[in-house]
């Protein structure tokens, strides 16, 4: 992920934070925000890169447990839906049953010519074709309406365990936030006792005279002490 998206997402998820009450939370964030542009002005230190590394996997990590969990609940609500519209086509084939018999009863009387036993066939069905009808009618409405109810309910299960998931994922990002503030604050607390620490002198270092090396004479042998002679005075 480049850097300028990185940030982007980061910002996004400080600012959609703005109405919680973890204050110490979003201030986190923004240092990371912030700290993330920054490392940009300079090269990264080695530690500085690992506190990177390690937010890194985890918040792809976060990603990858997010995608599963709203996969998950996507799955759970279309199978629901799929159950639902099984159980409402039994109920609409009762409704069509129903109807069937309705249409068979009134083409029956339909069918008749003769006037009198045309009228005697409808007065003498209304009470059970009044019957289908009514029946067919409430079980299309509770249909219907069961119908509707399910797909209520099958969109709140679905949107809560969505929230469920983005909440435990918000929460995890927060504490890798936390993670990867105290990692940069403590490389910062390192680099700065490093810096306060004194530097050892150095000293100048004189060159050194080279010694002149004595010129090796040989011994001599020593001298003989002379003997005077006596000189006798004259007389």
């Amino acid at each position: 992920m480049q850097l300028f998206t990185r940030v982007l997402l980061l910002s996004a998820l400080a600012l959609g934070l703005s109405v919680a009450s973890e204050v110490v939370d979003k201030q986190s964030l923004l240092r990371m925000v912030f700290s993330q542009m920054r490392f940009d002005e300079r090269a990264l230190s080695p530690a500085e890169q690992t506190c990177i590394n390690l937010y890194n996997n985890a918040t792809n990590h976060l990603g990858e447990q997010l995608a599963n969990s709203t996969s998950n609940c996507e799955d759970a609500a279309n199978r629901t839906t799929v159950n639902n519209y099984r159980a409402s086509n039994s109920s609409v084939n009762d409704v069509r049953n129903k109807q069937l018999q309705l249409i068979k009863a009134l083409q029956t009387c339909q069918n008749m010519t003769d006037n009198k036993m045309y009228l005697n066939c409808t007065t003498a069905n209304f009470d059970s074709n009044l019957y289908l009808l009514d029946s067919a009618n409430i079980l299309a409405y509770e249909t219907e309406s069961q119908y509707a109810a399910n797909m209520t309910v099958v969109d709140a299960v679905r949107s809560s365990c969505i929230s469920s998931a983005v909440s435990h994922s918000k929460t995890q990002s927060i504490q890798a936030a936390n993670d990867y503030d105290a990692c940069i604050e403590k490389t910062k607390q390192q680099r700065d006792l490093l810096a306060a620490q004194p530097k050892p002198a150095e000293h100048e270092q004189k060159p050194e005279k080279p010694v002149k090396q004595e010129e090796s004479k040989e011994p001599q042998p020593a001298k003989k002490p002379e003997l005077e002679v006596a000189v006798p005075a004259k007389v």
